[in-house]
């Protein structure tokens, strides 16, 4: 073989050992959250429950699963893992609504069909987010605080009704539920992606008792006109509605 023939093998041979993929090195971290966050209504307060999970978004944007290892009411504490020299990430409580991230969105995902829960909402529903930083080589970080990126919608079901089964609240104007950006830069959700999971309504679904007070997650934003439609176990259908306009606010009933 001519000298030349060589040097381009040799090149190509180089060129494919460039391309390899090389797993990154993960490694342990424990992140500490405080202050009032969000997994289930209690009163006016909300706390963290045992087997609560959040997912973290790592400097690679990684998807990582951090476990509730210590709880404290509206304090936790959460074990899991990140890429090595990680020093700037994103927490996402539920973990089951984190779907991906990159340098300036995350993306999450609210599901319309909610799990109806009287006096509270159903836990894993209320997506909250929180931004944490720490040295190169730290194992730990403190002093997370979620922020709640939906708004609740409160409403009673009359004493009359024995049978409710679904309830399902409809937005004129806008989606409610779907995949969900939230920026990083304003640190608040801002639009719902055009696809197969965009919904106009949420419905909760199960045994919705008279005299009880449930809530609706939704997407924060102006809603303009809505309908609230109940359903009872015979499959009887009653529905209100009304032309109001008002501004659903993320972290507020």
């Amino acid at each position: 073989m001519k000298r030349s023939g060589i040097i381009i093998a040799l090149a190509v041979a180089l060129s494919s050992w460039t391309h390899e993929t090389v797993p990154p090195e993960f490694v342990p971290l424990s992140i500490t959250i405080g202050g009032q966050t969000k997994t289930v209504l209690d009163g006016t307060a909300v706390r963290w429950t045992d087997d609560d999970q959040v997912a973290v978004f790592d400097d690679l944007h990684y998807l990582n699963q951090f476990d509730a290892v210590s709880v404290d009411n509206s304090s936790a504490v959460f074990e899991g893992k990140v890429a090595a020299r990680t020093t700037d990430f994103y927490a996402v409580y539920p973990y089951a609504c984190a779907i991906s991230a990159d340098d300036d969105n995350i993306i999450v995902r609210l599901p319309s069909i909610q799990e109806a829960a009287a006096g509270t909402f159903a836990e894993d529903l209320n997506i909250s987010v929180a931004h944490g930083t720490k040295s190169v080589d730290a194992t730990e970080a403190d002093g997370l605080i979620f922020r709640n990126t939906c708004a609740l919608l409160k409403f009673t079901i009359p004493s009359m009704f024995t049978s409710i089964v679904e309830a399902t609240f409809t937005a004129d104007n806008r989606s409610l539920a779907g995949s969900l950006v939230y920026s990083k830069d304003e640190a608040c959700l801002m639009d719902v992606l055009d696809d197969k999971h965009d919904s106009n309504r949420v419905t909760l679904k199960g045994d919705l008792k008279g005299g009880q007070t449930y809530y609706f997650v939704v997407g924060p934003g102006v809603i303009e006109g809505f309908s609230l439609t109940v359903k009872d176990a015979s499959g009887v259908v009653l529905t209100n509605s009304s032309e109001k306009s008002f501004e659903a606010k993320a972290g507020v009933i």
